[in-house]
């Protein structure tokens, strides 16, 4: 998988992520008022693919290539590398 962008957790309000930092695509950006869904290599190493899937994006600004979104429970930062733009 073509690793295009970083998905960061800034803020939460809870620990239900393994990792705060992760590399990966992101096919579609962030939407006002949908889910987000991020793909990245599986953590388990037996396994090829894991979805990263937030809730509803609240908010969002983008900071030249970058996104910076807000959802029910967390502050993401979306960085695109710019080889991908």
């Amino acid at each position: 998988m073509q690793k295009t962008h970083k998905l960061i957790q800034v803020e939460s309000t809870h620990n239900n992520v393994r990792t705060k930092e992760t590399e990966g695509y992101a096919p579609i950006p962030p939407v006002v008022g949908k889910s987000f869904t991020f793909f990245a290599d599986a953590i388990d190493t037996e396994l090829d693919l894991r979805t990263i899937t937030t809730s509803m994006v609240k908010t969002l600004e983008k900071q030249g290539g970058n996104v910076l979104f807000t959802t029910g429970n967390s502050t993401y930062l979306l960085e695109v590398y710019d080889d991908a733009e």
